[in-house]
């Protein structure tokens, strides 16, 4: 593929790989940059639940193991049946579990026994779960990280014909790649 010019909306070491001047600018963020593994099980219940909290932060305290809860038939209610639950609990990486090596049913077991302390209404309404590992979840920034970025939009031309977007051009999120890829795609157009 040949072009004028282009965004390269992926992680940035990714972006590395395909376009080869980012390593030398790029190389103190690239040496910082790390990839967050995570785990997501969606939970179906036939009943739907009282609260109705589109998202639950879980603190340690409540479970080491969790991080999130997403309330999917809040969040966009065609997600599922009416009158149902629909609940998504993410396992973010941690660097001593690998919960890739968790089995189904103790990851089940584990998001089971939280939701249904949190919502007593759905316990025996279980119905069943899906299970999905994502390798690349989230850019994880460590000490520095965001001083190594700082540099790298500070040295990197922004009349440059390829330009970078991705989450890890803020604290990881949709919105940051948006607003990544909104000013990646301005520079290009102003070039």
């Amino acid at each position: 593929l040949h072009a004028d010019a282009c965004v390269i909306a992926t992680p940035f070491k990714a972006a590395a790989d395909i376009y080869e001047p980012l390593k030398d600018v790029g190389a103190d963020l690239l040496s910082r940059s790390k990839d967050s593994a995570c785990s997501s099980l969606q939970l179906m219940y036939s009943r739907r639940t009282q609260k109705e909290p589109f998202l639950v932060m879980v603190p340690k305290a409540a479970s080491a193991e969790i991080g999130t809860l997403f309330l999917e038939h809040i969040k966009a209610p065609d997600r599922a049946p009416a009158g149902t639950s629909l609940i998504t609990a993410f396992f973010p990486g941690q660097p001593d579990t690998d919960f890739t090596c968790w089995s189904n049913d103790r990851l089940t077991a584990t998001a089971r026994e939280l939701i249904e302390r949190l919502f007593p209404e759905l316990r025996d309404h279980y119905l069943g779960a899906r299970l999905k590992h994502w390798p690349y979840a989230a850019n994880l920034a460590d000490v520095g990280y965001y001083k190594a970025l700082q540099k790298f939009l500070d040295d990197y031309p922004v009349d440059a014909p390829v330009q970078v977007a991705g989450d890890y051009m803020a604290l990881p999120s949709q919105e940051s790649a948006v607003v990544a890829g909104k000013r990646a795609a301005t520079r290009v157009l102003a070039a």
